[in-house]
C-alpha cells in the first residue's frame, strides 16, 4: 500500500540517516585513533630519553663514588702521614733537648722533722 512505501521510504531515510553518522563517527574515530598513536610515540620517544638520561646520572654516580673512595683514601694517608710527622718532630724534640737533671724533690716531711 501507498502508506507501507511512505513508511518504508521514511525508514530508509532514516537508515541511511544513520549509516551517515555513523561513517561520520568512524572517521572521527580514526583520527583520534591517529593522534593517540602519534602521543604513544611521542610518549615512547620521551622514554628512551629519560632511560638515556638515568643511565648517564647512573654512570656518574658511579663516577662519583670512585672520587670519594679515593677522597677517603686521601684523607686516611693524611692522617697517617700527620700522625707519622708529630711522632718524628717529638723524637727530634727528644733527642735534641739536653738530659735535664732530676729536679730535687720537695720533701715536706723531711722539714716537718728537722721543726721539731
Amino acid at each position: 500500500t501507498k502508506e507501507d512505501i511512505i513508511k518504508l521510504t521514511s525508514e530508509l531515510q532514516d537508515l541511511k540517516n544513520k549509516v551517515l553518522q555513523t561513517q561520520a563517527n568512524v572517521v572521527l574515530a580514526n583520527d583520534l585513533l591517529q593522534q593517540t598513536q602519534g602521543q604513544v610515540q611521542q610518549q615512547q620517544q620521551i622514554l628512551g630519553l629519560i632511560q638515556e638520561q638515568v643511565k648517564d646520572l647512573e654512570k656518574q654516580k658511579q663516577q662519583l663514588q670512585q672520587v670519594v673512595s679515593q677522597l677517603q683514601q686521601a684523607a686516611q694517608q693524611a692522617s697517617s702521614a700527620q700522625q707519622d710527622l708529630i711522632a718524628g718532630i717529638g723524637e727530634v724534640i727528644h733527642a735534641a733537648a739536653p738530659a735535664a737533671p732530676a729536679a730535687p724533690e720537695n720533701n715536706d716531711n723531711n722539714d716537718d722533722n728537722a721543726a721539731s
